[in-house]
């Protein structure tokens, strides 16, 4: 099984590559160093993936609870991808609005490009990352709000909006992503 320290100690190769925990979960470890936590299972006859979030924000611990979680569907003949889907998106605004313990100080916002795109995602200082981002665009982008949370919650806000994405952390705006900014975020403050 792995730990925090044997997980810290891990650097980055050229190819990706897994580690192993217990029970199908693992670490899927990119060349850019980004280590997201994994597992794969069968369902109706074809194997599947299940991705439960980036580490260090969902920590090993949670890792292990979501995998369990997801055997306890497979034990009852349901795929957990689209229960966990289902799920979300019935408690999100409730797990949205109440950041656990591995989210820190982060926050997680939303940005509208000039191409109209919305961006999804967390940082721990947003001055600076508005700067980053900006520095891709010629025109100016504009902040919608921002959610207390970490990659937990901007992993879950994600699958909640995965019809509209369109690749990476950016979405079509959608009236139904439009309308949770509207309902669940703070006004625009680049704290």
């Amino acid at each position: 099984m792995l730990t925090e320290h044997l997980i810290d100690a891990t650097l980055p190769r050229t190819k990706p590559f897994k580690m192993a925990d217990s029970h199908g979960l693992y670490l899927f470890i990119t060349p850019a160093g980004s280590k997201c936590w994994r597992m794969k299972y069968r369902f109706g006859g074809r194997e599947l993936c299940l991705t439960f979030g980036q580490y260090p924000g969902v920590s090993i611990e949670a890792a292990r609870r979501l995998r369990d979680e997801a055997k306890t569907l497979l034990r009852a003949k349901q795929d957990p991808r689209a229960a966990l889907e289902v799920a979300a998106q019935r408690d999100a605004a409730a797990v949205l609005l109440t950041p656990g313990e591995e989210d820190g100080e982060a926050t997680v916002y939303f940005v509208r490009a000039c191409t109209g795109l919305i961006k999804i995602g967390v940082t721990k200082d947003v001055r600076r990352r508005l700067a980053q981002i900006q520095l891709g665009f010629a025109e100016p982008i504009t902040l919608l709000g921002t959610i207390a949370g970490g990659y937990a919650t901007e992993g879950m806000l994600h699958r909640m909006f995965a019809e509209s994405a369109v690749g990476g952390e950016w979405f079509e705006p959608s009236p139904r992503m439009l309308e949770f900014i509207d309902e669940n975020c703070e006004l625009p403050s680049c704290r």
